[in-house]
């Protein structure tokens, strides 16, 4: 598979096969992470697979629970009450997850001067953004599905103490990861010549 076809294949899948995936291929996706561009080099990624079906059965609980507040609070105008649930269902009804990962950032990374941290805490996002879009797309290449979701790294303190993850050490992505059990079609894009722009917008 060339790097067009991954990125064309590559879906949100939202229903998995309870097939195991192993630790070799798992760390495979990690080698292709830390091949991503990153800021000064300061490779401030970590990532946190969780396997143990009782873990796994925890973070699917926090997706749900997170998910529910994040949108039921969020939005300007309230959602429609059928919206939300649908919302909601899409990232909390995977199946039988075998993976879960969690894309984290060590804030320790790259100390700055005090005055800096905002543009180095930000870089480190897109740093760490764009490892996971590397392992996504390694992650097609082995027959694997994944979902970006973001809204699980919001109020993570329980998780973090449940997982024994450091305090400098900040979830901000999840994604389950399993060979899937749907083939969605691929979401519209907007036009190439409507979003770019040659020498002025």
């Amino acid at each position: 598979m060339n790097l067009w076809e991954a990125l064309e294949k590559r879906r949100s899948i939202r229903k998995y096969k309870d097939t195991p995936v192993s630790k070799e291929v798992l760390l495979k996706l990690v080698d292709a992470a830390k091949l991503a561009p990153n800021n000064a080099n300061v490779q401030p990624w970590e990532f946190v697979f969780i396997t143990d079906a009782g873990l796994v059965s925890k973070v699917n609980e926090h997706i749900r629970m997170t998910m529910t507040e994040y949108w039921s609070k969020a939005r300007v105008e309230e959602l429609p009450e059928e919206k939300l649930k649908k919302i909601i269902n899409s990232t909390t009804n995977l199946g039988p997850v075998p993976v879960y990962l969690l894309v984290c950032i060590n804030t320790s990374a790259g100390k700055m001067r005090e005055d800096y941290m905002k543009w180095n805490d930000m870089w480190n996002h897109y740093s760490t953004a764009a490892a996971l879009d590397n392992l996504m797309l390694a992650a097609v290449e082995e027959g694997l599905g994944t979902c970006w979701l973001g809204v699980p790294s919001w109020n993570t303190d329980k998780l973090k103490e449940e997982l024994a993850i450091p305090n400098e050490v900040d979830i901000i992505s999840v994604t389950p990861i399993g060979y899937p059990d749907e083939d969605p079609a691929p979401r519209p894009r907007k036009a190439t010549e409507e979003i770019s722009h040659f020498n002025k917008w």
